[in-house]
This record gives structure tokens, C-alpha cells and sequence, in this order.
């Protein structure tokens, strides 16, 4: 067989791929896409086939797909024996099967070792989630799904929140329990057309109020970044090094010597736009559709954090933020700190 052709359509989100391997010339090809899905979509096909299934579109489902590895100098389809996917970072692998394939005995041994720390450094990682999520049930799956768009891809889903790590993002959603937000009940009442109002309602309110402080500035600087900024500075040793801040006041300009000083000065901003009368008014008509006994620890932490209902008209964002401020919290750069070094790209064929 010197020559293998594979054609799919429509399979785990590729449209259209032909493409030919000459085995002549070389035994080995390496696949390149500047994104890690398709390299996924690729081996999941190859998968399917190796265990003579069919594959599909996960996201439109009605489309016929079409997988073929065809032996181009007979016109025959390819045994589906001789097609073997290896599903990296797969927790089902055993030692037994990788021995199959590893016949050099330290490579094994070395794979094993690298093999089994990373399942280790997952496994604290994945509890650690769980405790801050509230999540008992399909914790890995979901966190891929809402990052990487596929419940497989638990690598790469760590890899796209890089910079949310690196950076310390999202410390306000760090005590939010992802199960309360994201629970049946909650979702359907965020998705009724009179609660979708509101938040619209809410928001135009907010925005109006932002446009109008001399400290926020819309789309520049808002109550979110705000507190990221005063963390960067303290991490930085900023105001330790002896300098100082100008802010913009109701009153004028005001230097700003300390970094408790920072604080008191945003929190202050924020009070007086989060009680502004028009804004409390609208965030009671949210506040009541939230109070049956299923929905209550959602209507506490609106309580407490009336700035919440500012992130409810982006669901999926505010998922991302969810799991970025988790992963800081867990310290998952110093368990895996190859993924944010260089341009590392985890192999996703699993």
C-alpha cells in the first residue's frame, strides 16, 4: 500500500478535507491547523472509523457525513484494523496497551512517569474545581465544553484561558459556585423574555450612569477592570516604590498615595452608581423573579453582589469568567506551568 486517501465531510466540524498521504515517500506526516479543534475533529473521525463508526457533526446534526480512508492503488476502503488512534491524556489508556505500542523499554518507562504526573497534577486540579464550583457530576466534561466547545478537550480549554491565569483576572467570581448560577431553574428564568428585559433594562440604566461618572469610562474602565488594575499595581510593588495615582473626581483631580487608598476610592464610585435610585428600582424587578426556594442561593448572591446581574446578558462570558477566576484560585499555573510557557500547544487528539 504506498498511497492512502481520506476524505471527510461534515465531521466534528470539518466542512470538506481530501487529502492524500503518500506512503512511498514517507512514514510519518504531521497534521498542522493553527487551532487545536480540527487537529481534534481529525483523530476523532479517525477513530470512529477504527472502530467501524460512523462519525457526525455535534453541532449540526441534520448534515450527512462522510468518512472515507481509501487504499488509492486498489480503490478499496482501507481495514478499519489498520487505522489506531492514540487518545492522549486519556485517562482510560493503561501501561499494557501503551507497552503494544512503546517496544523500547525507558521510553515506556519515561512516558508512564510523564503519563502518570500529569494525571496526578489534573486530578488536584479537578477537586479543586469541583469544591469552587459546586459541581458533583461531569466537572471535566462541562469545563471543556464551555472553553473549547468540546467535552474532550480539558487541555486545550486550560491552554485558551492562558491569559486569564497569567493575568489574575476575575477575583470577585472566585466565591461564586457555578452550580448555583448555572443550575435548571436559574437558566430558565435568565432565558424568560420579561427577565431578559429587565437585564436589558438594567444594563441601558448602568451604562447611562457609567457615561456619565468622571472615574469609569465606558468601554476603557469599568467596576470589573478596576479591581484588576489595583492588583496589578500591588503585585508590582507600585505604590511600595513610592509613586502615586491621579484619579479623576466629582471635585477635581486627586493623587492617590496608597493602595488602600485605590480601594476606597473605586469602592466609593461603584456605591454611588450601584445605589443610584433608577438602578436599585430596576434591580428589584430582576431581584423578586428570583425568590422560590429553587432559585434562592442565585437571589443571595444578587444580593450581595448586585454587580453579578451586569454579566447575566452574556451567559457564555460569564461561564469563562467563572472558570478563569477557579483556575486562579487553584493555582493551576504552578501545576502546569508548561502550558503557559512559550508557544506550548497540547496535543488534543483525544
Amino acid at each position: 500500500m504506498d498511497k492512502v486517501r481520506i476524505s471527510l465531510k461534515h465531521c466534528y466540524g470539518i466542512k470538506d478535507l481530501n487529502i492524500e498521504f503518500d506512503l512511498a515517500a514517507e512514514k510519518m506526516f504531521v497534521v498542522y491547523a493553527p487551532n487545536g479543534t480540527m487537529k481534534t475533529s481529525f483523530a476523532e473521525s479517525m477513530r470512529d472509523y477504527s472502530i467501524g463508526e460512523k462519525p457526525s457533526d455535534r453541532v449540526y446534526k441534520s448534515r450527512i457525513s462522510e468518512c472515507e480512508v481509501v487504499n488509492v492503488a486498489t480503490g478499496d476502503l482501507l481495514n478499519k484494523e489498520k487505522v489506531f488512534v492514540i487518545q492522549s491524556l486519556d485517562e482510560k489508556y493503561e501501561s499494557a496497551k501503551i507497552s503494544t505500542l512503546l517496544v523500547n523499554e525507558s521510553l515506556r518507562k519515561e512516558y508512564e512517569s510523564i503519563y502518570a504526573a500529569i494525571n496526578e497534577k489534573k486530578g488536584i486540579l479537578l477537586e479543586g474545581l469541583q469544591k469552587a464550583s459546586g459541581i458533583k457530576k461531569g466537572l471535566e466534561e462541562m469545563f471543556a465544553m464551555d472553553i473549547a466547545q468540546d467535552p474532550k478537550d480539558f487541555f486545550t480549554a486550560l491552554l485558551r484561558l492562558k491569559s486569564e491565569v497569567q493575568d489574575g483576572r476575575y477575583a470577585e467570581f472566585q466565591k461564586i459556585a457555578y452550580e448555583s448560577v448555572f443550575n435548571e431553574k436559574v437558566e430558565a428564568l435568565l432565558d424568560t423574555k420579561e427577565v431578559k428585559d429587565n437585564l436589558q433594562e438594567y444594563m441601558k440604566i448602568y451604562e447611562s450612569l457609567i457615561q456619565e461618572s468622571t472615574f469609569f469610562k465606558r468601554g476603557v474602565l469599568n467596576h470589573a477592570n478596576a479591581a484588576d488594575i489595583v492588583k496589578s499595581l500591588k503585585d508590582n510593588g507600585y505604590f511600595k516604590a513610592d509613586h502615586t495615582v491621579n484619579i479623576n473626581t466629582a471635585e477635581g483631580k486627586k493623587e492617590i498615595k496608597t493602595e488602600k487608598e485605590l480601594e476606597r476610592a473605586i469602592q466609593k464610585e461603584k456605591d454611588n452608581i450601584l445605589n443610584d435610585p433608577d438602578l436599585v428600582k430596576s434591580f428589584e424587578k430582576i431581584d423578586k423573579k428570583f425568590k422560590n426556594k429553587d432559585t434562592k442561593v442565585f437571589r443571595d448572591y444578587l444580593d450581595s453582589n448586585s454587580a453579578l446581574l451586569l454579566e447575566l446578558g452574556n451567559l457564555p462570558r460569564l461561564k469563562q469568567k467563572l472558570w478563569g477566576a477557579y483556575l486562579v484560585a487553584n493555582k493551576a499555573q504552578q501545576l502546569f506551568p508548561e502550558c503557559w510557557q512559550g508557544d506550548f500547544v497540547p496535543d488534543t487528539s483525544n
